[in-house]
């Protein structure tokens, strides 16, 4: 216990923040991109879903980029579309037909390699961090709006984007409130009749107007200790902002735990037993 709590005390004092969550991140503003599936057979997992500049025909890791939805796309919701939200509220879309003046988002499936997949990928919503919800979907003369992503109801197994292998489909996006908003989202397709996935990957969304992020660095301080050896700890830090727990063993190499979103009061996070490390060092940065 002496152990665990100077760790926790060390990362007290050596806690730090990133003032702007888009440091270092392509910013890709009115360009043509996709969400590309893509073959990476050399890893653990057989798929990476990384962000595509199609106008410069480059491809950047998901961490690394940043899918900007400017004031110009928030939009009125009107009668009669409550699937989208009530109507008279707000909805920053970004539309499924080119417009010059917002981003033109897809979904992309090309580069994939024929008669290795049994039939397309397809990128699963897994979970949503920030102030807004988050929907995608299709507009059809016929049909009207096929929804394919929603947080409204719930996410489950149906919040999904269905790909075909070289395909490339484009949907409209919407985002209901602004400031910063992370699609965690996974690949998955059936690779040999087994399987496959890419690795939970969060695609950061900055809605404006942004809001400003305090310089203050997050605080951790601990609950408590269970039996199993589990760490209770409390997250303190500016509310709407997604915080990275990390935890080390060496002060030298640190690893992410998880990431949460803070609220108005402390937010309590548990952290598994430490297994045969003899202390752990702890920090927590805002993304």
């Amino acid at each position: 216990m002496r152990l665990l709590a100077a760790g926790l005390l060390l990362c007290l004092l050596t806690g730090w923040v990133e003032g702007d969550p888009l440091e270092g991140r392509v910013r890709l503003v009115t360009e043509h991109a996709d969400l590309r599936v893509v073959w990476a057979p050399e890893g653990t997992n057989l798929f990476q879903l990384a962000v595509r500049d199609s106008d410069r025909r480059t491809n950047h890791p998901a961490t690394r980029a940043v899918l900007m939805v400017r004031e110009s796309a928030r939009n009125t919701i009107p009668e009669g579309f409550d699937v989208l939200g009530p109507a008279g509220s707000d909805l920053w879309i970004l539309p499924q037909s080119q417009d010059p003046q917002n981003l033109y988002l897809g979904a992309s499936g090309e580069g994939l390699p024929a008669g290795v997949l049994e039939q397309g990928p397809s990128i699963q919503l897994l979970r949503i961090e920030g102030p807004s919800h988050f929907m995608a979907w299709q507009s059809d003369a016929l049909e009207g709006i096929l929804v394919r992503m929603s947080t409204r109801d719930g996410i489950s197994e149906i919040d999904q984007l269905s790909l075909s292998v070289g395909g490339h489909a484009h949907f409209n996006w919407g985002f209901s409130s602004n400031g910063f908003v992370t699609a965690w989202m996974q690949v998955q397709a059936s690779v040999g009749g087994t399987n496959a996935w890419s690795p939970p990957t969060p695609i950061l969304f900055a809605v404006e107007p942004l809001p400003s992020i305090p310089w203050v660095a997050p605080r951790l301080s601990l609950s408590g200790v269970d039996s199993s050896g589990a760490i209770r700890l409390e997250v303190h830090g500016p509310s709407g902002a997604t915080c990275q727990v990390q935890q080390s063993t060496r002060l030298s190499i640190w690893e992410d735990v998880l990431d949460v979103t803070l609220g108005t009061t402390p937010t309590e996070v548990t952290l598994p037993p430490s297994g045969d490390a003899t202390a752990r060092f702890f920090r927590a940065r805002l993304r």
